[in-house]
This record gives structure tokens, C-alpha cells and sequence, in this order.
């Protein structure tokens, strides 16, 4: 007969053990049968068995034997466990050009879009059978190549012996349907951070597969994508939360890094920290180690010895992690036992990070040091993640990023920097029996940050307990309008320069000149609806185009209308203390208003006033405290000069003075300056 051949071929596809003859007489004698020489497909057939948790990792009523056969393993990553997904797509074809093309790809069928997929082909002249069997039997299907970027991925294991030519398409559960225990949400994997364990093991040293550092890194690197940098970073597809891979450094020495790049959940440990030493392979600008996904590095001492450069850099750009509200994954590190050093003449960061989305990073016994006495720049360093000026296209932080650091240290001059680089990315840094000399936030760049509130300007918070010096520094300020402490403006114009009021007259309004955000640009075009602004029974009425104006002119205009209580402006960037810092709240009841940078003395259980001369201080203050108000007295002995009034611009031991203020001339010594640093003994 005609159709012989095809009908053996249908035949051998068949398992005798789940098909009827009548399937078979079908087959023979069906339209679509006929047509089936010219379009190959699968015949999809039903699976004998059937009991809870016997088609895993596809769900309890899927029914199809040619996936069964395909797909021997699953898990997907930052899914919603509510939804249901499907395999879609396993496209395995081979068209005329010559092209065979492998696509794969899962369907979130809840909400109807593809959440991620895998694609590879070949335009050499060859078989499916052929093309397939060069390809990895574990795959990862990420979200690259979608125009919808879910964020989500998956690790598949496939038997491509099982492959054929053919278009495989399914809508349902029932045809293709992951089972649940294979969703993952990214919840439900954040334990990776609490449990040091691992599912492969790759030996590193003498008498090893791989005796470098590099070449088992490079070992775990995709076959088809090599050290590519996919979304950042090279891709391992079979290194997940559910087969972590352990790179172990069997051996004592010295080992060589430059520019290596860590896949997503590759981690290293050493021999120990003075056991195991990792250098530099090349004076090439780069890191020792990049590491921008989730991924841990334990047990090694790494040494920088090109100028500047990193021990360790990360810093995903929120690539991997940002998605909205929605946020479905999170990226997680983790560093124990490390001794992060730079060599001689090294004055750089010698741990950055970049703080994705919600990213968390957890540190535990970490040094970090630069062998100079002379190195301003910090040990380490990190920045939350936004679009800037410079950069606008970077994605938004819409999660709060972590950074906890246990028993960690730093003798350097400065030993951690946090930086702002864009206001809504809020990150936290919590400090736990840890030791730090000074401890600086800056507002990057200036102009670079541009913020509607003061406030905003600091996206940080630091908790946990920090007993040495701080300093926050933004380049053009925190300036915000102020008037007599207790008024509270009115009018129309009142909400757009000064918004809510504090107890001292402060508006929270940022007003630098010549931003989007100065005074002009705030008032706008006042000339068809004149806007007004009142402190006190006086009334200041702005009629004009006050776009161009600057700050110092509109300043003018309000004072010339506005006479008994005149507004200013003032920079709050030296009211910014930490949570961390030990203060306690006091209450001022001397009658006068305690002004910020003295030095304070209790005189009850919740009262305080100046020190007078030569009295030794309980605290300072970083903020005025008016008569009969509540306000923080911090406790630190050991304090950035320029919080406190007459340290700066000089050095050597100082006393105090009636009104707590600090002197350098008197007699009776109670502290020193040195460095930008005070100390009362």
C-alpha cells in the first residue's frame, strides 16, 4: 500500500501496553494520518500508571507518554505555586534551508504569557537525532529572548534520544501540565543563604580534574554559550537551588583570578582563610572575582594588587531581579571567613556591590584591609540601584535590598561606604558584633540624585549597633527652605516650596538651585493664577513667570513681602544619624533652645543640659532640641569633626566650655581631634 512506510514508522511509536487496536485501524484509515507525511508530529499516548506523584515532575493528570519519554526532570523558578504552567512548545524540527531548530518553551496558562524558553539550532546540513545530541541534557530557560521579561527560569533534563522530527504544541494541563511541587516561588527558596550544603562537588587542586581556580570555574560555563555573559553572567545550566554546585579548593596555596566570572549558584570555598590565597592572574583593570548573581564564597583570603580594583565585585544592575510590585525573584550571597586585602598602593573598594531589587547579601566573619595606613577609600562599598541621569535606563528598585554583616572588621580609615544614587532603591545595612572605624553615606554625584524630598536624598538605614563615627556627605546639600521655628506656612504656594513643617521651622521640600526641583521650577508660571504664600499675619503673592528665578531671588521676594518671620535656606545633610548609633532620648528643660554639635550632660533620669566648663559629657547632640521638646542625645565617643561645632579645621587635644562647646585652648583636656576624628576620653 501507498502509506506503508508511515504506517510502520506510527507503528514502532506505539507502545503496545496503552494502545487499542481500534487506535491503530483509526490511524490507517484518518485524513490527518495521510497528511501526517508531510507536517511529522508525535502521536501523544497515554500513560499506563497512574497515582499521586507518579508523573513528576509533570503534574498527577497529564497524560502524554511522548513528553514523559522528553522531559525527565523540572523546576521552575520565581513562579506563583497559585497559577498553573505548561510545556508549551518542544519543537524539534528540521526545515528545508537546512535549519533544525530546537525550541522549548513554558506557559504560564493562568495568565496566558510564556514565561521563559530555550532555543538553539544548526544551519550545518544534519539530522534532528544528530543536531540534539550535541546539546546538554540539563538546559535552562530563561526569559532573554521574550518581549514579556518575567523573570522567571527553569532547569530542564532532557533524554533528547527520545527526540524526533516533530512540532510539538499543547494548551492544557492534561497534554503537558508541570506538577507543583516542580513551581517554585521565590520565596520558597530563600533558605539557600541558612544552609551550607551542596549536591555537586567540583575538586579543585594538585592531582585534580582541575588543578586552577579558572578552569573549574570555566568547567561549569554552558557549552553552548561559553563565558558569554547572559543577563550579566555566564550561564551553568546545571547548577540550581535544587543542584547546588560547590567549586572546593582542596589544596593550600596560591590561586590565580582575573575577571572570573561566577555563574548563578557556582560557589567557592577554600582551605581556609590563611591557607588559601587567591591573586590576581594578569594586571588586566578587572576584579579578582565577579560574582553579580546569587552565589557564596567561603574559607579564602583574596588579594588585590592592581590598583583600584575589586577583591570581589557584584553589581547585577537589577538585570535579574526588578519586575514591579510584582517582583518574583530575588538575588542572594553569602561570604564567610574571608580577608579581603589591597596590596601595596591599592586605595579602592575592596568588596563593591550594586544593590539589585531586594537583593541580600549576608557577611559573616569578613576582613577587609588595605596594606596602606594611607588609603582613604573604604573596604567596602555599596550602592542601591535606579535610574540616574548618567543612567536612565536603569531598571527601578521597587524591593529593599539587605546587607548583614556578623563579626565583621576593618582597621582602615574608613571601613564602609554606602552610597545613593537614585532615591527610591531603600536599602538597609544592619551590623551585628561588628568593627568599624568611620562609616560614610554620600550621595553620589551631586546633581546626579535628583529627589522631591531632603529626606530622599539617603536612601539607606543602618541597624544593629555601630559605637564609632559616621559621616553623610551630599555634594550640593539637603536643602530645604526654613522660617521661625513653630510657624507654620500657608497658602498655595506653601505645599510646592516648604510641604510638611518640622518643630524647627524646616520645610522637607529639596529646593537646589538650578534643578527641576529649585523654587522657579516649583512656583512654575504664577502669571494667569497668581499663587500665594503666608507665615504669620504677612502674605507674600507671586504673579509672574517665576520659572527662571533663582532661588536667591525668589528668597528676596519673600522676604521683602514676609519681614517678621524671613525664610532661608538650610542644608540638612548633617542631621542624618544612623539607627545603629546608641543614643537616648532626653528631654530639654533648661529654658533655652540646646543647639546641635554641643556636648550635653544628664541631670536626671530623662532631662539634659550644656556641659559647662571642664564637665565631662554623657553624649552630643547632632540637632537642635527646643525648649521643653524631646530629642536625641547619641552617645558615641568617637565622632566625625564635622558634627560637632569648632572641631573641624583643626587638631590636638581640646576641653569644653561654658555652653558645652568644644575648645582647643583651654586648659583641662577632655578629648582629641585627629584624622576628621573626635574623641573624648
Amino acid at each position: 500500500m501507498e502509506h506503508k512506510p508511515m504506517m510502520s514508522t506510527v507503528l514502532m511509536k506505539i507502545r503496545n501496553d496503552t494502545c487499542s487496536i481500534l487506535t491503530i485501524f483509526f490511524l490507517m484509515f484518518s485524513s490527518n494520518f495521510i497528511a501526517a507525511e508531510e507536517t511529522p508530529v508525535d502521536v501523544d499516548l497515554p500513560l499506563r500508571h497512574s497515582f499521586p506523584g507518579s508523573r513528576v515532575p509533570f503534574a498527577d493528570k497529564m497524560d502524554n507518554g511522548i513528553m514523559s519519554d522528553l522531559v525527565k526532570e523540572l523546576h521552575l523558578y520565581g513562579a506563583d505555586p497559585t497559577h498553573e504552567y505548561i510545556i508549551s512548545t518542544f519543537n524539534t524540527q528540521q526545515f528545508v534551508l537546512p535549519l533544525t531548530r530546537v525550541v522549548i518553551e513554558i506557559k504560564d496558562i493562568t495568565d496566558n504569557v510564556v514565561v521563559c524558553s530555550f532555543r538553539a539550532q544548526t544551519m550545518e546540513p544534519t539530522t534532528v537525532a544528530a543536531f540534539v545530541d550535541t546539546l546538554p541534557a540539563t538546559i535552562k530557560l530563561t526569559d532573554v529572548v521574550l518581549a514579556s521579561k518575567t523573570k522567571m527560569y527553569a532547569v530542564m533534563r532532557v533524554d533528547w534520544s527520545a527526540a524526533t522530527d516533530a512540532n510539538r504544541s499543547y494548551t492544557t494541563v492534561a497534554q503537558a501540565g508541570i506538577h507543583a511541587s516542580r513551581i517554585l516561588s521565590d520565596e520558597m527558596i530563600a533558605d539557600y543563604l541558612r544552609r551550607d550544603s551542596w549536591h555537586q562537588v567540583i575538586r579543585c587542586g594538585a592531582g585534580e580534574t582541575y588543578t586552577t581556580l579558572k578552569a573549574a570555574v570555566e568547567a561549569t560555563y554552558s557549552p553552548l554559550t561559553g563565558s558569554a555573559t547572559i543577563n550579566g553572567s555566564p550561564i551553568c545550566e546545571f547548577a540550581h537551588y535544587h543542584n547546588r554546585v560547590l567549586i572546593d579548593i582542596v589544596d593550600d596555596g596560591d590561586f590565580k583570578a582575573t575577571g572570573l566570572y561566577l555563574p548563578d549558584w557556582v560557589d567557592v570555598r577554600g582551605n581556609g582563610r590563611d591557607r588559601t590565597f587567591i591573586r590576581r592572574e594578569n594586571t588586566d583593570p578587572d576584579p579578582l572575582i565577579e560574582q553579580r548573581t546569587s552565589g557564596k564564597f567561603i574559607d579564602c583570603t583574596l588579594v588585590s594588587e592592581t590598583a583600584n580594583e575589586y577583591c570581589i565585585h557584584s553589581d547585577d544592575f537589577n538585570r535579574n531581579s526588578t519586575g514591579d510590585k510584582k517582583q518574583n525573584v530575588r538575588l542572594r550571597q553569602s561570604y564567610k571567613r574571608l580577608r579581603l586585602q589591597g596590596g601595596t598602593g591599592h586605595n579602592g573598594w575592596l568588596f563593591g556591590n550594586g544593590m539589585s531589587s531586594g537583593q541580600v547579601i549576608e557577611f559573616e566573619d569578613v576582613i577587609g584591609e588595605h596594606l596602606d595606613a594611607s588609603a582613604t577609600e573604604p573596604a567596602f562599598g555599596f550602592h542601591n540601584t535606579g535610574p540616574t541621569l548618567r543612567n536612565p535606563t536603569l531598571k527601578v528598585s521597587y524591593k529593599s535590598a539587605q546587607v548583614t554583616m556578623r563579626g565583621c572588621s576593618s582597621p582602615d580609615q574608613i571601613g564602609i561606604e554606602i552610597s545613593t544614587i537614585e532615591p527610591s532603591a531603600i536599602c538597609h545595612l544592619t551590623l551585628i558584633d561588628s568593627d568599624f572605624n568611620l562609616i560614610k553615606h554620600e550621595t553620589s554625584s551631586g546633581n546626579e540624585v535628583l529627589s522631591d524630598l531632603a529626606r530622599d536624598r539617603v536612601a539607606w538605614q543602618i541597624g544593629g549597633r555601630h559605637d564609632g563615627p559616621w559621616i553623610n556627605v551630599d555634594p550640593v546639600g539637603q536643602i530645604v527652605l526654613k522660617t521661625t521655628a513653630g510657624q507654620i506656612p500657608s497658602g498655595t504656594a506653601s505645599a510646592l516650596i516648604f510641604g510638611a513643617m518640622d518643630e524647627l521651622g524646616r520645610g522637607e521640600k529639596w529646593i537646589k538651585d538650578a534643578t527641576d526641583y529649585d523654587l522657579g521650577s516649583r512656583l512654575g508660571d504664577c502669571s494667569s493664577v497668581n499663587k500665594m504664600l503666608t507665615i504669620g499675619s504677612e502674605t507674600c503673592t507671586f504673579t509672574a513667570d517665576e520659572t527662571k528665578k533663582s532661588n536667591a531671588e525668589l528668597i528676596a521676594e519673600i522676604n521683602a513681602s514676609i519681614t517678621s518671620h524671613p525664610v532661608s535656606e538650610v542644608d540638612l545633610q548633617l542631621e542624618w544619624a544612623p539607627d545603629a548609633v546608641p543614643k537616648r532620648r532626653m528631654n530639654n528643660n533648661t529654658g533655652s533652645t540646646i543647639p546641635k554639635g554641643r556636648f550635653v550632660k544628664f541631670t536626671g533620669a530623662g532631662t539634659i543640659a550644656l556641659c559647662g566648663t571642664n564637665e565631662n559629657p554623657a553624649g552630643w547632640t547632632h540637632r537642635d532640641i527646643l525648649n521643653g521638646d524631646d530629642g536625641y542625645v547619641i552617645l558615641t565617643k568617637r565622632i566625625a569633626d564635622d558634627y560637632i561645632e569648632n572641631a573641624s579645621g583643626s587638631t590636638g587635644k581640646w576641653g569644653i566650655t561654658a555652653s558645652g562647646e568644644l575648645d582647643y585652648s583651654v586648659t583641662t583636656k577632655l578629648g582629641l581631634t585627629n584624622g576628621g576624628i573626635v574623641t573624648v576620653y
